[in-house]
């Protein structure tokens, strides 16, 4: 049972920190082959890891959890970050096609990124409770909180009507890619490790 448990506790909470080594990637991918800078600060990116990856997984290791694994950790933890990393960087390539100046285009591209890494939080946190309801709030609440507080120190700009609407946009588009992406990826995924043994902790 406490192998169930560590195994869990792993799956959850590494998918957390493993979207932000597999997003840094491909956005400095994408960054090094359109010949542009790196979208986020040090300070954004760090924002976004502590209540992100931060908050959310430490609660994740507090929760006991002895539901029998469907698979191996990898896979799982593939199936979570790959379908969200790869949406970022396809809408860090449109905005980078938008007429915008290039500090307007970032923070439309953070504050997208905030919402897929949320939605990436509510989709590892199902099936949801309370407890998860609160700390997904929280996690929401104090992102969009420091933001305003620390608006200049984040170097946002201030979006105007039309780069607003523009911006939700972007984010219903991202849904739409996160789900067409999340098919391929699983697909693919399930025959590279076709024949590989499942998970069978007691």
């Amino acid at each position: 049972m406490e192998g169930r448990l560590v195994t869990n506790n792993i799956s959850r909470s590494a998918s957390m920190y493993y979207l932000g080594t597999l997003l840094t990637f491909l956005l400095a991918l994408v960054a090094i082959f359109m010949n542009t800078l790196y979208p986020f600060t040090p300070l954004q990116v760090s924002i976004m890891s502590m209540f992100v990856e931060g908050m959310p997984s430490s609660f994740v290791t507090f929760e006991s959890s002895y539901a029998k694994p469907k698979e191996a950790i990898i896979p799982s933890i593939l199936r979570n970050i790959i379908p969200n990393a790869a949406t970022m960087a396809i809408i860090f390539v449109i905005t980078l096609l938008m007429p915008f100046p290039l500090p307007t285009r970032h923070t439309m591209l953070y504050f997208v990124t905030i919402f897929l890494s949320l939605a990436l939080v509510y989709h590892i946190f199902q099936p949801m409770n309370w407890k998860r309801v609160a700390v997904l709030m929280a996690s929401g609440a104090s992102l969009i909180g420091i933001c305003y507080l620390f608006f200049k120190q984040l170097r946002l700009v201030h979006l105007g009507t039309q780069e607003t609407q523009i911006t939700v946009g972007l984010v219903v588009l991202s849904m739409g890619l996160l789900f067409i992406l999340n098919k391929v990826s699983n697909h693919l995924i399930d025959r590279f490790f076709k024949g590989s043994l499942k998970t069978d902790v007691d």
